[in-house]
């Protein structure tokens, strides 16, 4: 018998980058995983617009976010079995990106550290850093 919506303490939430490094253009390939912790099946919504990646610069300022550009639509709800995962890959063109997705006034990232950090709702992970060179 399910044990009801997953609470945030239940849920385990992390991301990587698929390589540490990437070059400049090139687009960066994330993994988001979100894991059961619990000790009993629970339900959670996995949608596009649950799970939100963003990209800061390491001197602290957001670059991109997938909501900007591809918020997504409806719902995925899902039964996670203690200990299951459910991963999500999600593709960055290293571009910036503000509310409304204008594509003019999308930029190249320069080279740099950048961190990625997965939301899952109102909860998020911890920030992983990748470089761009």
């Amino acid at each position: 018998m399910p044990g009801g919506q997953c609470a945030d303490s239940s849920i385990g939430l992390t991301v990587a980058p698929e390589k540490p490094n990437y070059a400049v253009g090139e687009s960066v390939t994330f993994i988001s995983t979100i894991t059961n912790i619990g000790s009993v099946p629970c339900v959670r919504d996995l949608s596009g617009p649950m799970i939100v990646n963003t990209v800061e610069s390491v001197d602290g300022g957001e670059v991109w976010s997938n909501a900007d550009c591809f918020p997504g639509t409806g719902s995925d709800i899902r039964t996670l079995e203690p200990g299951q995962q459910a991963q999500f890959k999600m593709v960055w063109a290293g571009t910036t990106s503000s509310q409304g997705c204008t594509p003019a006034d999308r930029k190249q990232v320069p080279p740099g550290v950048y961190a990625v950090t997965t939301h899952l709702g109102s909860m998020s992970g911890k920030p992983v850093p990748f470089n761009i060179h």
